[in-house]
C-alpha cells in the first residue's frame, strides 16, 4: 500500500490576485482549502506597477484642479500660513522652536504639520499653487501606500487596487486635499500607512529594529495630527484579520513567528502609552485654544454621533451636498432621526458579526471605521461642527474594504455576479472622479465655498458668519451686515455673530445699533473682553465716559494683555473732568 504524501499548506480560494503574492505578502486564513497556483508570468510581474501607474493618473485627473485654487483666508488658512508670522518666515531654528512650543495655537499641537507648512513657504513663498500641489502629492502617495499595504497584507491585487482607487478619488477626500489648512490630514495619513506597512513587516519577521521603526513612524504621525491615537487598535484588528496572529485557523499559516494572543496585545502597550500622551496633550491644547467645551449636553452629543455615523455612510454611497462645515444641531435632533440611525448602526453591526466567518473582512472593515472615527465623532465636542468630510480620510478605508471584500464574496462562484461587480466598479470609477472635479472647483475661494455650504445646508450659521468675514475683509460692509444678520437669525445665541454684526454696523456708521449688538453679545457672555472694549469705544464717542471706563476695565479683567483696551482706558481717563 503506497503512502500518501502530506498536502502543502495553500492559500484559500480567492485570496490571491492574478499571480502569487509579493515577497512580504501574508496569506489570508479563511479555514478553506485552495488550489495550487500557476507559476507567475511576465505579465503578473508587471501588473502591480501598471496598476500603480493607473492609480497615479486617476488621482491626477481627479484633483488636477487644485493647482488653480487659492488660500481660504476666512477659514483657518490665515492661521496656518498667510498671517502666521512663524510659518510665513519659512524654515528656521526660531520656527522649529515655535512649532514645538505652540501648544493651543489653532487648537492643536502638531509640530510636524507646522514644519511642513514652513517648508512650503521656503520653497514656494505664499504662492498657493505650490502648497496645493504638495498636498496633492501626499494624497497620491497615500493612495499608492494603501494599495501596497493592502496587497501585502492580504495577498490580493485587484480588490486592493479597487479599494485604493475608490479611496483616492472619492469626493469626501476633497476637503483634506484642497484645503491647505488640512495638510495635517494627508501628512498624518502618510505616516499612518507607512507605520502600518512597517508593522506588517514586523509581524512577518519580528525584530527589535522593525518594532522600533513602527514606534518611530507612529510618533511622527502623532506629531502631524493626534487623530492617529487609534492606530494601535487598528493593528490589533490586523492581528485578527488578515495576519491571524491571535488564533490562527487550523492549517493556516500565521504571520511570522510573533507571539500568540497575550504577547500580541502586550507589544501594543508602548504604542498605547504614546496614544495616551498625545490625547492628553490634545485636550490641553484644545482647552487653551478654547475649542473644547460642553456647550451641548451629553445626550445631544451622543444622538449627533449616531446620526453622523448614518450620514457618513450615506455620503459614502451618495456623495452629494458636501459642505465645508455642517453645523451642530443645537436646537435638538428629532427622536425618529437618531433612533433610525441607531437601528441602522445596530443592523450593520449584526450583519457584520453574522458574516465574520464567511467574510471576516466585513466585520474588520466596520470595526476599523468605528474605531478610527471615534476620536472625532463628537462625544467630546470640539467646535460647532456636527461632522466633517475630512474626518473620513482614514476611517473610509474600513468602509471600502468592507464593501469590496463583501461584494467579492457575494460574487464568488457566480459568473453573473462577477460581471455585475465589475460593472459596479467601472461605474464608480467613472462617476467619482467627475464628482470630485466638481467638488474641487467649489474650493476656489471663500465666497464660493461658503455660498455652496449655505445652499446645501440651510440655516448654516457658520457659513453665514464666514461669508460676513469674507465681505468685511474686502470692505463690502453692506453685504457683511446682511450675512451677520443671517447668522444671528439662524443662531440667536451666537455670541460672535452679535459681536461681528456690531463691528460691521460700527464700520457702517450705525453706532447705536452697534452698541446694541455688543450688549447682546455681553448678555450671552459677560466676560467677552472684545465686546466690552468695543462697547466702551462707542460710549466714549457718545460722551458717556464713566460707562466707557467701566467697560474698558472689564475688558482688561478678561484679558490683562489687551493693549487696545489699555490704550482706550488711558484715553478715557485723560478725558475725564477733574473732580
Amino acid at each position: 500500500m503506497s503512502r500518501r504524501r502530506p498536502r502543502t499548506p495553500q492559500l484559500p480560494p480567492g485570496s490571491g490576485g492574478s499571480g502569487p503574492p509579493a515577497e512580504d505578502a501574508l496569506p489570508v486564513a479563511s479555514g478553506r482549502s485552495g488550489n495550487a497556483r500557476p507559476s507567475p508570468s511576465a505579465a503578473d510581474a508587471f501588473r502591480p506597477a501598471i496598476v500603480a501607474l493607473a492609480l497615479t493618473l486617476l488621482v491626477a485627473a481627479s484633483f488636477g484642479g487644485v493647482a488653480g485654487l487659492g488660500f481660504i483666508e476666512e477659514y483657518d488658512d490665515y492661521q496656518y500660513v498667510t498671517r502666521n508670522q512663524a510659518v510665513a518666515a519659512g524654515l528656521s531654528w526660531a520656527g522649529l522652536r515655535w512649532a514645538l512650543t505652540s501648544v493651543g495655537y489653532a487648537f492643536n499641537w502638531h509640530p510636524l504639520t507646522w514644519l511642513s507648512h514652513m517648508a512650503d513657504v521656503s520653497l514656494f513663498g505664499l504662492d498657493p499653487r505650490g502648497h496645493h500641489l504638495v498636498s496633492l502629492a501626499l494624497h497620491g502617495l497615500n493612495a499608492l501606500l494603501l494599495l501596497q499595504v493592502l496587497r501585502r497584507v492580504t495577498g490580493v491585487l485587484w480588490p486592493s487596487a479597487l479599494v485604493a482607487a475608490l479611496f483616492a478619488v472619492h469626493p469626501l477626500r476633497v476637503e483634506s486635499v484642497a484645503w491647505i489648512a488640512e495638510r495635517k490630514d494627508v501628512l498624518s495619513a502618510f505616516f499612518w500607512l507607512v507605520a502600518t506597512g512597517a508593522y506588517v513587516r514586523y509581524a512577518r519577521r519580528p525584530s527589535v529594529a522593525r518594532y522600533a521603526a513602527v514606534v518611530l513612524l507612529f510618533a511622527l504621525g502623532l506629531l502631524a495630527k493626534p487623530m492617529l491615537v487609534t492606530l494601535p487598535l487598528t493593528l490589533v484588528l490586523l492581528d485578527v484579520w488578515p495576519l491571524n496572529r491571535l488564533r490562527p485557523a487550523p492549517g493556516a499559516r500565521r504571520a511570522g513567528p510573533a507571539p500568540g494572543g497575550p504577547g500580541v496585545l502586550v507589544e501594543k502597550v508602548p504604542l498605547l502609552l504614546l496614544s495616551g500622551a498625545s490625547a492628553a496633550l490634545t485636550v490641553v491644547a484644545q482647552n487653551r485654544g478654547g475649542a473644547l467645551g460642553t456647550d451641548y449636553p451629553a445626550p445631544l452629543r451622543a444622538q449627533n454621533a449616531l446620526l453622523s455615523l448614518a450620514r457618513y455612510l450615506g455620503k459614502t454611497l451618495w456623495p452629494q451636498d458636501l459642505a465645508v462645515v455642517y453645523p451642530f444641531p443645537w436646537r435638538g435632533i428629532p427622536a425618529w432621526q437618531w433612533a433610525a440611525a441607531a437601528v441602522m448602526v445596530l443592523a450593520v453591526t449584526a450583519a457584520a458579526v453574522r458574516w465574520r466567518r464567511r467574510c471576516p473582512a466585513v466585520l474588520w472593515g466596520w470595526l476599523w471605521f468605528l474605531v478610527t472615527l471615534a476620536p472625532v465623532i463628537g462625544l467630546l465636542q470640539a467646535g460647532d461642527q456636527a461632522m466633517a468630510d475630512r474626518y473620513t480620510y482614514i476611517p473610509h478605508v474600513g468602509l471600502l474594504v468592507m464593501a469590496v471584500w463583501g461584494l467579492r464574496e457575494l460574487a464568488r462562484g457566480r459568473p453573473r455576479g462577477r460581471v455585475v461587480l465589475a460593472a459596479l466598479a467601472a461605474a464608480a470609477l467613472a462617476a467619482l472622479p467627475v464628482l470630485t472635479q466638481r467638488q474641487v472647483r467649489i474650493w476656489r475661494d471663500g465666497v464660493t465655498l461658503f455660498t455652496h455650504a449655505r445652499a446645501v445646508t440651510p440655516g448654516n450659521w457658520i457659513a453665514e458668519i464666514n461669508l460676513g468675514m469674507y465681505y468685511m475683509n474686502r470692505g463690502e460692509k453692506t453685504k457683511a451686515v446682511e450675512h451677520f444678520r443671517e447668522t444671528i437669525r439662524a443662531r440667536p445665541d451666537h455670541v460672535r455673530g452679535h459681536f461681528n454684526l456690531g463691528v460691521a454696523l460700527y464700520e457702517s456708521g450705525s453706532l447705536e445699533e452697534a452698541a446694541g449688538q455688543y450688549r447682546q453679545a455681553l448678555a450671552l457672555d459677560p466676560h467677552f473682553g472684545e465686546a466690552h472694549c468695543n462697547l466702551g469705544v462707542v460710549l466714549l464717542m457718545r460722551g458717556r465716559t464713566e460707562e466707557a471706563v467701566l467697560h474698558f476695565r472689564e475688558a482688561l479683567r478678561a484679558n490683562p494683555r489687551d493693549e487696545v483696551a489699555a490704550g482706550n482706558l488711558e484715553q478715557a481717563l485723560r478725558g475725564r473732568a477733574p473732580r
